[in-house]
């Protein structure tokens, strides 16, 4: 894999976990029921798009942030929190967070994982 381009959507959801199929987002979702499981590219929130939302058929229970290998995994949790603060839920997890599991990866040097 080429660096500078960064990880790819089958690397980061291959990485977090075995059996989680990838889809980009469409518009229908917000409207449907999720797919279980699966990881959403794109997933939109009032802080802007997360790289990929985690879906486990009940609705979004994580959010990732993926970045390019050059990048550590440790300093971008706080991206991936302000998705999760744009991601309508109730109740609120510790009223502020709209899912309880957040996700940083370069894929080259591992994952960083904070629960909300």
């Amino acid at each position: 894999m080429d660096d500078e381009r960064g990880p790819t959507v089958e690397s980061v959801a291959a990485e977090l976990t075995d059996g989680w199929s990838v889809m980009p987002y469409v518009s229908s979702l917000s409207d449907s029921p999720l797919p279980h499981p699966s990881a959403v590219e794109e997933w939109p929130t009032t802080a802007g798009p997360a790289d990929y939302a985690l879906t486990n058929g009940g609705g979004v229970c994580g959010v990732v942030e993926a970045k390019k290998i050059t990048v550590g995994p440790q300093g971008v949790l706080t991206q991936a929190e302000r998705y999760s603060r744009g991601i309508s839920s109730t109740p609120m997890i510790r009223g502020e967070f709209g899912v309880p599991f957040l996700y940083a990866t370069n894929v080259g040097t591992g994952v960083r994982v904070r629960s909300a």
